[in-house]
């Protein structure tokens, strides 16, 4: 496997070189400004580094002493994500999925693309006999430190060479879970892979890029003849599942059972209770009233319910006992409902005792969150009920359902936004970006922000972003300063202001009227060397014109509100 490097800029080089690492936290030597910072933060991002602000530094998932030693002397740094196509599993669907792996106390499991370990905890958590397969140095550094008590080996080895190797010891395991590299049909070939090191009734658990279910390719129709041969389930996950890790790549996750029985081997353990699934009446069974969700699209439902009358169902419904007709459901309602589609009589389902209120409500938002998108203000009101009944902070309930406190305050904090926009919100008329903006403003502040909105001032992101913070910034002066009216402008303002405007003007009328493609096709045969170049001259001008707009649209933005 060929090491994709990012070359290190030279004034990159040497802030690196008076870095101080402490731990697996490197610091950088001081305040540095924006665009040295970016560059240095790609370099970072890169080796793996991730700024935290509580660390006030960039954590590494490993000691990166000589890693980074190694990188300045090189002058380059090997690319990580782009050489291994390495994207860490969420810890809630690695938890999932290993629930997903049935997996009993001393079962032997096999994990080959582990990374620094997401699948690799949650499968020693379950208390299986693990072997993580790993190439990357620092990554196989980062799962020797979990340590497990003899119960985790780790080969640093490609899964090919592994593969290659594996024959000759002869070791078969009760479950493969999986997040492989997603580029050039790496992960549907080792997903194949993979399924030849399952012994008889082992359980196959794996997420894969969306690219191979709809490219005609003969690789890709191979792959989904060769799921259909061993009546594999597959499930689309949400979209962005992998944004947090740095991707935005469509997966979903595939599910199988190879032939035969699978052998329980329990150690010295005590062996645990298994949950009985049982054949229930659907009309014995009734939604939870306090069930977080509470929208189901139809069209949602009519493809789950195919799934369902094509590979059966794969996982059961969780219920217990209550209601009105006997049970009413933890988890599995839109398999419930996508069962009443199919006009089934009965659905499998596993019977839980009456457990506390606050587990039943933690299962019931991460089934949701995992399983489908929920509205987010669905989402915003199941947070905060929850955290407000048990007293739990957002990084609490975050510890709970697997998310980062940020991601619960960003949607707890849509319930700060007028009611009206709230409506627009859940009829999709609103981005819940844009509401996630809002609800940073007073009722007054968002009426200016939602007017910018609908006259098209915020196309993108970044205006949307800097609109707001421009408005929390003159939301943050009425605070601190009386709202008398400002001083007049003096000569000297009008000056300037008059000198910028006739300079944007003859800047404009340049770009439109005295730039043309034959000017282009003459560069490339005169001087094709300078274009380059020329290129990142234009570049830096986008720069510079970009922040001279976001300057002026925060002005503009300010002096609306303020005059309202």
């Amino acid at each position: 496997m060929k090491p994709v490097k990012t070359r290190i800029p030279a004034d990159v080089l040497a802030i690196l070189a008076r870095s101080t690492i402490t731990g697996n936290v490197l610091v950088l030597p001081e305040q540095l400004d924006r665009e040295t910072y970016l560059r240095v933060a790609k370099t970072l991002t890169a080796a793996r580094g991730k700024w935290d602000r509580k660390a006030k530094g960039h954590v590494f998932p490993f000691d990166p002493r000589e890693l980074m030693a190694d990188a300045v002397e090189a002058g380059a740094v090997v690319d990580a994500k782009k050489t291994l196509q390495f994207f860490e599993t969420p810890p809630a669907l690695a938890r999932r999925m290993v629930d997903l792996a049935q997996i009993a106390p001393g079962n032997s499991a096999l994990e080959p693309s582990a990374g620094t370990g997401r699948i690799v905890r949650e499968l020693l958590a379950a208390r299986a006999e693990v072997r993580a397969v790993e190439v990357e140095p620092a990554n196989v550094a980062a799962l020797r430190a979990i340590g497990g008590d003899g119960v985790l080996q780790v080969n640093e080895m490609t899964f090919e060479d592994f593969s290659a190797f594996a024959p000759t010891c002869g070791a078969l395991y009760d479950a493969v879970v999986m997040n492989p590299p997603f580029s050039h049909d790496r992960d549907s070939d080792h997903i194949r892979m993979a399924w030849k090191h399952l012994a008889p009734g082992g359980r196959l658990v794996a997420i894969c890029s969306e690219g191979p279910f709809f490219r005609s390719d003969r690789a890709a129709a191979s792959f989904r003849e060769w799921l259909g041969s061993i009546d594999a389930y597959t499930e689309k996950l949400p979209p962005n599942t992998f944004r947090d890790a740095g991707t935005g790549v469509a997966t979903r996750l595939i599910v199988a059972t190879a032939p035969g029985t699978r052998l329980e081997h329990m150690r010295d353990r005590e062996p645990e209770p298994e949950a009985t699934v049982r054949s229930i009446p659907l009309r014995e069974i009734d939604p939870d009233p306090d069930q977080p969700r509470k929208t189901f699209t139809p069209s949602e439902l009519s493809e789950l319910a195919a799934s369902i009358r094509a590979n059966g169902l794969l996982q059961p419904i969780t219920v217990r006992a209550g209601g009105p007709n006997g049970y009413l459901i933890v988890a599995g309602e839109r398999r419930y409902r996508a069962h009443l589609v199919n006009r089934a009589a009965t659905i499998r389902a596993i019977v839980i005792e009456p457990i506390d209120t606050a587990d039943v409500r933690v299962k019931q938002i991460i089934e949701n969150d995992q399983r489908a998108d929920v509205p987010p203000l669905e989402q915003a009101r199941s947070y905060q009920a929850l955290m407000d009944e048990q007293g739990w902070t957002p990084a609490e309930l975050g510890q709970r359902i697997g998310k980062a406190a940020l991601r619960i305050t960003e949607r707890t904090d849509l319930l700060k936004i007028a009611p009206e926009y709230q409506q627009l919100l859940a009829s999709g008329n609103l981005r819940p970006s844009e509401g996630t903006e809002l609800a940073r403003l007073s009722p007054r502040g968002q009426v200016t922000l939602f007017n910018a909105i609908r006259a098209g001032s915020c196309k993108s992101y970044g205006d949307l972003r800097a609109s707001a913070s421009a408005l929390v910034n003159a939301e943050a002066q009425l605070t601190l300063m009386p709202p008398d009216a400002p001083p007049p402008p003096s000569d000297e303002d009008r000056r300037l202001a008059s000198s910028f405007e006739a300079n944007v003007e003859r800047i404009a009328l340049m770009l439109h009227t005295s730039i043309h493609d034959n000017q282009i096709v003459a560069v490339r045969k005169v001087s094709p060397h300078r274009a380059g170049n020329l290129a990142d001259l234009f570049g830096q001008m986008q720069k510079d014109l970009r922040r001279i707009e976001i300057a002026l649209r925060e002005a503009a933005i300010q002096e609306s509100f303020l005059a309202a």
